[in-house]
């Protein structure tokens, strides 16, 4: 199934985006994960192609499956997100990561901060600084004991 995947996305131009979306739908059924570097091929051509929706779906589909997906994934998804006017979206992806104890990348977070604070969402960014906080509080203790 990888290679099909793989072989895909090399020869997209001959297979086209329905094509991308039919593989992704039947790893779905078939409870498949894919490696991390397919899911963030498959977030920036869902977002590329203006199916940020389908990137989210992807995304719980790995939370669910016990997967927290790679951080350029999370930039990706989140990017697509925010232009796409969906900063909601954005920011429970990225609170997903954050809980499950993991670092953002500082452009992802720049990226959601500047969408919040642009669409006034400005109860979002004292959460999202509280958990930044709260995360950094948890690895300093880690790191001295």
């Amino acid at each position: 199934m990888m290679s099909r995947i793989i072989q895909c996305f090399v020869g997209f131009r001959g297979v086209g985006f329905g094509g991308v979306l039919e593989l992704y739908q039947r790893m779905v059924e078939k409870g498949f994960v894919p490696e991390m570097r397919t899911v963030v091929m498959l977030v920036k051509l869902f977002c590329e192609n203006g199916r940020s929706d389908v990137g989210v779906e992807l995304w719980g589909y790995l939370i669910q499956k016990g997967y927290c997906p790679h951080g350029h994934a999370l930039v990706l998804l989140v990017t697509g997100l925010c232009c796409a006017g969906r900063v909601g979206e954005a920011y429970e992806c990225f609170r997903q990561v954050v809980e499950r104890g993991r670092w953002p990348s500082e452009s992802g977070l720049w990226v959601l901060e500047g969408f919040l604070v642009k669409s006034g969402e400005h109860e979002k960014l004292r959460e999202l600084y509280q958990m930044m906080n709260t995360l950094q509080a948890n690895l300093d203790s880690y790191n001295s004991s």
